[in-house]
């Protein structure tokens, strides 16, 4: 990185220097906002594999937290298994010295009423998480594996921003939904059957009122900017370095990205309960006057 480029004589000559070795680097200016973003990138780029945040919920726990899961056994999940971030997530809890449930939202209320003490968090798949959350008391924290996910993976308040440009839409906007993995679409797929249902009452139509590319695996498309918006997956089977740099390539181009869990949270109206347990306040994030998503 050269920093100071606003200020400096020398960087010119130290950036001819470096393009005569065939170095990679970066000319920065703190003072003037320059090359921050393309600093970001860079960072992502040439980040160990292993870039990984340390635990996906442990820093908001305390040891004898109890934590409920609710994971409904739809005809997706793995037969025999618990969903990755499911399974991930457990293992985070018992690390954190804390104890879980995991439960089909049939058996939610059971499970609550038997409970002495208020759980710490509910966390809940997004295909529930309406349900889940009229079933719940207003005080009791709720999130959602796939919001989780996008903290993370990525970073959370650039994907509840992303979020929030789903009103800038109009007919006719391209979209992008992308998915880290490469699986059959079958029943209510959440990327190809429960959004775009969200998207047609959005705007209260019966045809679809934008059009939708897909994308899924490592191919993720280099011309995204001809996008109005990114939809996510929640990255699972992505390591942080990769979800950051398409979060990043996304910030390049203004474009605003959110993932799954998020818009639907946003679009049946409880982003603001899900989000508040991972110390986002939406309504602050409303009053600030963002020029771009960087």
């Amino acid at each position: 990185m050269i920093n100071k480029i606003d200020v400096s004589a020398k960087n010119g000559e130290l950036a001819c220097d470096l393009e005569a070795r065939k170095l990679d680097f970066v000319e920065v200016s703190a003072l003037k906002k320059v090359g921050i973003d393309a600093l970001r990138s860079k960072i992502c780029e040439v980040a160990p594999e292993d870039f990984e945040r340390k635990a996906i919920l442990a820093d908001i726990l305390s040891p004898s937290d109890t934590v409920i899961m609710v994971a409904p056994l739809d005809i997706e999940a793995p037969k025999g298994r618990l969903k990755l971030p499911q399974v991930q997530t457990i293992r985070d809890v018992l690390d954190s010295s804390c104890s879980t449930i995991v439960v089909k939202e049939t058996e939610l209320m059971g499970v609550l009423r038997n409970l002495k003490v208020m759980p710490k968090l509910v966390i809940a798949e997004s295909q529930v998480f309406k349900n889940v959350e009229e079933m719940l008391p207003e005080d009791m924290p709720l999130t959602s594996f796939s919001i989780l996910y996008a903290r993370y993976k990525g970073e959370l308040e650039t994907l509840v921003r992303g979020a929030l440009a789903i009103d800038t839409l109009v007919c006719g906007d391209r979209l992008l939904i992308a998915e880290a993995c490469t699986h059959h679409p079958i029943g209510e797929d959440v990327g190809r059957v429960v959004i775009p249902n969200l998207l047609r009452e959005k705007l209260h139509t019966g045809d679809m009122p934008f059009v939708i590319d897909y994308c899924a695996g490592y191919d993720f498309p280099e011309n995204i900017g001809e996008y109005k918006l990114i939809i996510h997956c929640g990255g699972c089977m992505l390591n942080r370095r990769e979800m950051l740099h398409r979060i990043n390539s996304a910030k390049k181009k203004g474009l605003p990205i959110t993932n799954y869990g998020v818009l639907i949270a946003y679009m049946t109206g409880i982003l603001e309960r899900v989000v508040a347990p991972l110390g986002i306040n939406l309504n602050e994030l409303r009053l600030k006057k963002v020029q771009s998503y960087a």
